[in-house]
């Protein structure tokens, strides 16, 4: 990520984020742990989110300058020095809020859905709300617009149409093709600054296990 508030100031972090899906049947929805790369005084820092289908979710961040595990609402974590919250960046669960399916549109000439996403109270979401556009040959979001509690607009997230690259996933043992937008801008209205995001690798179907994601995961120095 890149930012650039106002004053041209500019900061770089880059995060790793590693996703997985719950078990059938099981109790947790996903497991999701976010990891600092840089910058060097946020080495290793890092969140662990374990979502749940019911009661509350485990939530965590771990510190290297103290050295302790704490929880907090990761979904209003922000991301250092950016306008991005880890609420961005981690991916959603549906059963965490009401959709409404808004009148269909056209971005750049190519017809898009468009999705008002109301996030569950329990949910402790920074927005009351977030409207969506997805272009609907491909199933991606390119324009993502956000209300904060008090109702006011305060973000729009932008997609790059050409940074979107195609992955072959494999889900329930055949093969899917997902599309993945590598580069997007967020703007935050208020603050008049802006991230650039970019993705700079991207593994669809790795080999991962509950042991990625567990506290001892989060505090490991690699």
């Amino acid at each position: 990520m890149s930012s650039k508030d106002r004053g041209s100031h500019r900061q770089y972090v880059e995060l790793e984020v590693k996703y997985m899906r719950g078990a059938e049947g099981s109790d947790v929805t996903s497991r999701s742990i976010a990891k600092y790369t840089r910058p060097i005084d946020l080495l290793h820092m890092g969140y662990l989110v374990i979502n749940k289908r019911t009661g509350p979710n485990d939530q965590f961040v771990y510190r290297p300058s103290t050295r302790n595990v704490r929880r907090i609402n990761a979904r209003t974590e922000a991301i250092s020095g950016t306008d991005f919250t880890l609420e961005d960046v981690v991916p959603q669960e549906a059963e965490d809020a009401d959709h409404f399916r808004m009148a269909d549109t056209e971005y750049k000439g190519k017809p898009a859905w468009v999705v008002t996403v109301v996030p569950h109270e329990d949910t402790r979401s920074m927005y009351s709300r977030f409207v969506v556009t997805i272009e609907k040959e491909r199933a991606v979001p390119l324009e993502t617009d956000y209300w904060d509690d008090r109702g006011v607009h305060i973000k729009q997230l932008r997609a790059d149409p050409r940074s979107i690259e195609a992955f072959t996933s494999e889900q329930d043992g055949a093969e899917k093709r997902i599309y993945v937008v590598r580069r997007s801008k967020m703007m935050h209205l208020k603050r008049a600054s802006q991230t650039v995001l970019n993705v700079l690798h991207f593994e669809p179907s790795p080999a991962l296990s509950d042991r990625d994601f567990s506290q001892r995961e989060l505090t490991a120095g690699r």
